[in-house]
């Protein structure tokens, strides 16, 4: 059988061992021979559109190009963090390219931590790319806080976590 992307949407507050889970998602991965990429969304990236994404393709920076064939133009523009105007259909049209052009030569796995503080189009394009996805060698663990992902409506598994109680604390 053909393999198939998955998005794996984790959900949990502060001390449910979700970035543990990320953590073990990264190791796995990378020991597998896959192309991690990683990004962690923070307060501030709300103020700048592809902050997130600026950071999540920087290990293809050099490949970009290739990678992303007539569609670079318009991806490079968003990563510059200009403010010029964009259209968000050829960034989310670049990620998608860009995501299984990499596929095509290993594995790829998106790692985001604290996504419901990505900005938001970074999250628009990935949403975009990840519901597009075919038997595409790519694979996704989506970590936030919120009860409901900010790629739910994209996530092929779901994964709510209760905070660590001190008895599993101290079993470990």
């Amino acid at each position: 059988a053909a393999p198939s992307p998955f998005v794996l949407s984790i959900s949990g507050e502060a001390g449910s061992g979700r970035s543990a889970l990320l953590d073990e998602a990264r190791t796995l991965a990378a020991d597998a021979g896959a192309a991690v990429l990683a990004a962690r969304g923070s307060p501030d990236d709300g103020e700048a559109p592809f902050a997130g994404l600026l950071t999540l393709l920087r290990p293809f920076e050099r490949d970009l190009d290739a990678l992303a064939g007539d569609r670079v133009d318009p991806l490079r523009s968003a990563l510059a963090l200009r403010r010029d105007r964009v259209d968000p259909l050829d960034v989310r049209l670049a990620v998608l390219r860009v995501l299984t052009s990499a596929a095509d030569r290993q594995p790829v796995a998106v790692l985001l931590d604290d996504a419901d503080r990505l900005d938001l189009a970074t999250l628009d394009a990935l949403r975009f790319a990840f519901g597009r996805l075919g038997v595409d060698r790519v694979g996704a663990v989506v970590v936030s806080s919120s009860a409901v992902g900010p790629l739910d409506g994209v996530a092929t598994h779901r994964l709510a976590l209760a905070p660590l109680g001190t008895d599993v604390l101290t079993t470990i």
